[in-house]
């Protein structure tokens, strides 16, 4: 009989298999603001997780995702983002270098929900057809685990808004 007396070498897991991406999935930065109407607008995250392992992922979805946005002068918080979904009955495969995406939707709204226009002061406008202007600029950090035995990767983006007032 044939066989090997050696043992196998305890399998150690990887560290790093996936790294987090983020970003804008809509690229207009305005936000215009009719005086008089207080409308969401909507900015819309895209939250990745790039396998860069040289294997193959494969498991059930168990997504935990989280964005915090604070104004880039600001430690601040002043809206956090959460997306959560557990189903067992979907399995999500990402080879190599692709990507699983998350949207998230922030309707411009801070946690207490004030609008953020409130955080600028616009003066008034007597130019007929003319617009004022005010930009805010923002840091967006975000942390997403799609499999419970995968752990949550970082990525982080600076971004500006500008509100137009009409």
């Amino acid at each position: 009989m044939l066989g090997c007396k050696e043992k196998l070498p305890v399998r150690v897991e990887p560290e790093e298999v996936a790294k987090g991406k983020i970003k804008l999935a809509n690229n207009n930065p305005y936000v215009t603001i009719p005086w008089g109407i207080t409308r969401p607008y909507l900015t819309t995250f895209m939250l990745g997780v790039e396998n860069i392992f040289d294997e193959t992922l494969e498991s059930y979805m168990d997504i935990n995702s989280k964005i915090d946005i604070w104004l880039e002068d600001s430690l601040k918080t002043i809206k956090t983002l959460e997306y959560k979904k557990l189903d067992k009955d979907k399995k999500i495969t990402l080879d190599r270098g692709s990507i699983y995406w998350v949207k998230m939707v922030w309707d411009q709204y801070d946690n207490q929900g004030n609008p953020l226009w409130s955080y600028i002061n616009p003066k008034t406008d007597t130019v007929y057809n003319s617009s004022l202007s005010d930009t805010l600029k923002f840091t967006a950090k975000g942390e997403i685990r799609i499999f419970t035995k995968v752990a949550k990767v970082k990525a982080e983006m600076k971004f500006q808004v500008r509100y137009i007032i009409r």
